[in-house]
């Protein structure tokens, strides 16, 4: 993939932020599942560039923050 393409990775439109990338592998903090009663439900997500994927990687109620990927191994 060129430096300079552009490719969509998620089609939901819920707020994403706090991105980290490594390797074939990004990650990122996800609003989608937030609701009224629990505004603030950020889950992590993940985007594997070599077969085109996404992937839940944690839907806890509680509130996920700031994810970090490296190799094979995702924090947060």
């Amino acid at each position: 993939m060129s430096q300079n393409t552009k490719t969509r990775i998620t089609q939901n439109n819920a707020y994403k932020g706090k991105v980290a990338v490594h390797g074939k592998y990004i990650v990122w903090q996800d609003y989608r599942n937030a609701n009224s009663s629990n505004p603030t439900n950020a889950d992590i997500y993940l985007y594997d560039l070599s077969n085109k994927t996404e992937k839940m990687i944690c839907t806890n109620s509680n509130y996920q923050d700031q994810p970090a990927v490296h190799s094979n191994y995702i924090v947060w």
